[in-house]
């Protein structure tokens, strides 16, 4: 079975928002993007618009949503995800921690300066990003 995710970098003067994931099992207290699972009869763009609503609050309209990268990855127990990273520079409201059981803190990064604890496969996809590469494969 192949899993698909969806990666928002909201981008705001030449930064993009990070959130720090809190004690919970996977990448503890490591930062990511705003990011999830795409759900069953879902497209990509509404799995990103409903993500960060539900991550961080914000309202994004689909044409504001600018696909930056595709990520064919492999987890460490072998389940397959292609990645869907969207670039957003416009949405409605303030970015919050909206969901404190899973994240601490949220920062915003200039996108070339990331922290050390950013989540691997999510520093690789940025990465790839600022070298306007449209796909990538980690973990293989």
């Amino acid at each position: 079975m192949i899993h698909h995710g969806v990666l928002i970098l909201l981008r705001s003067h030449r930064k993009i928002l990070l959130i720090q994931r809190g004690n919970i099992e996977i990448f503890p207290h490591m930062y990511t993007l705003p990011s999830g699972k795409v759900d069953l009869g879902e497209s990509a763009r509404q799995a990103a618009i409903r993500e960060a609503k539900e991550e961080v609050g914000v309202t994004i309209k689909e044409y504001a949503l600018q696909l930056a990268h595709l990520m064919h990855r492999r987890k460490e127990n072998g389940e397959i995800w292609i990645d869907f990273f969207f670039v957003c520079d416009e949405w409605g409201g303030d970015p919050l921690i909206n969901e404190p059981d899973k994240f601490t803190r949220l920062d915003w990064f200039v996108c070339t300066k990331l922290p050390g604890s950013a989540i691997p496969f999510v520093r690789h996809g940025i990465e790839k990003i600022n070298e306007n590469s449209i796909y990538s494969e980690f973990g293989f």
